[in-house]
């Protein structure tokens, strides 16, 4: 069973009743907590399809050979998400509302090709895709595609 499968069951079943249980989850699994953390704090003031996608763009990198297989590795790693390099992460406090859409995302992807999100225009080192809210979205360059 792959990385994402099992992080999948892990999500599945720590959201039985996710409402009365918030804070258990981050005691369960830390890479779901992290996860709503790095979303509330980059996206908690987007609509629901922007916030989708910058889940997506973390899922998406873990499945990509160009990125880390894990969600804390992603999410860490040097350069790649602003809040983290300005501690915004620590300090964001995931609604219930994010931890449901990581559990949807976990299930069924909006997107299985975002890699990259910017505030301020298109990621030079991916292919431009769409700007949803605040975001701009970009995906893996099709020259990296072909290889």
């Amino acid at each position: 069973m792959g990385r994402l499968q099992m992080l999948n069951r892990i999500v599945e079943g720590v959201f039985i009743g996710f409402m009365a249980i918030n804070a258990t989850v981050a005691q369960v699994n830390p890479d779901i907590n992290l996860m709503a953390r790095m979303v509330q704090a980059e996206a908690g003031n987007q609509i629901e399809d922007g916030q989708r996608l910058v889940i997506d763009c973390v899922l998406n990198r873990m499945e990509s050979e160009y990125f880390p297989d894990t969600v804390s590795e992603v999410i860490n790693a040097p350069g790649q998400f602003e809040v983290v390099a300005n501690g915004a992460i620590c300090k964001a406090t995931p609604t219930d509302a994010v931890y449901e859409l990581i559990r949807q995302e976990r299930k069924e992807r909006t997107n299985n090709e975002v890699i990259y999100f910017t505030a301020g225009g298109f990621n030079p080192s991916g292919e431009p895709w769409q700007k949803v809210g605040d975001h701009y979205f970009s995906t893996i360059r099709k020259d990296l595609k072909d290889d």
